[in-house]
């Protein structure tokens, strides 16, 4: 049931894709990144099955457009010499990470619970959404300089 309202909404949330285009990539796709993270938290504190389908159906919506708006920041930003090497590059570390994944995953689902490795994950991804945005915005104030000087 939640791989089926977790595609569901991730069907909805990918159809939004072209209109997002319009708006700054980067921001839209921390706050991806971050509002799935936001979406895995409430499993952590064991919410009634219904919330977690509705937390999981919302965050497919919220995913759905991750991996289109993220290709077209790679092609956007990766010299077009380039961009077959990058490409290359993140799909082999996009193929090793599920496996990687699952081996953590495993014993920690066996140490933790699955509830509280959801929750985890979750707040790790939001955590990585802060951190990246930081640097986001660290490294633009240091490109531009104060616009009043």
């Amino acid at each position: 049931m939640y791989w089926t309202v977790f595609g569901v909404g991730a069907v909805v949330g990918g159809l939004t894709a072209g209109a997002l285009r319009r708006l700054p990539l980067w921001p839209v796709t921390l706050g991806i990144v971050a509002g799935w993270g936001l979406m895995l938290m409430p499993f952590g504190l064991g919410v009634p099955v219904s919330v977690s389908l509705v937390c999981f159906a919302l965050g497919g919506m919220i995913y759905g457009p991750f991996t289109a708006l993220s290709f077209t920041l790679f092609q956007d930003r990766t010299p077009a010499a380039w961009l077959t090497t990058v490409l290359a590059a993140r799909g082999a570390a996009l193929l090793t990470s599920a496996p990687l994944g699952t081996a953590l995953g495993g014993p920690l689902v066996a140490v933790m619970g699955p509830r509280q490795v959801l929750a985890a994950s979750g707040g790790a991804t939001l955590a990585l959404a802060v951190v990246a945005s930081a640097v986001r915005l660290r490294g633009r104030q240091r490109q531009d300089p104060e616009p009043w000087t």
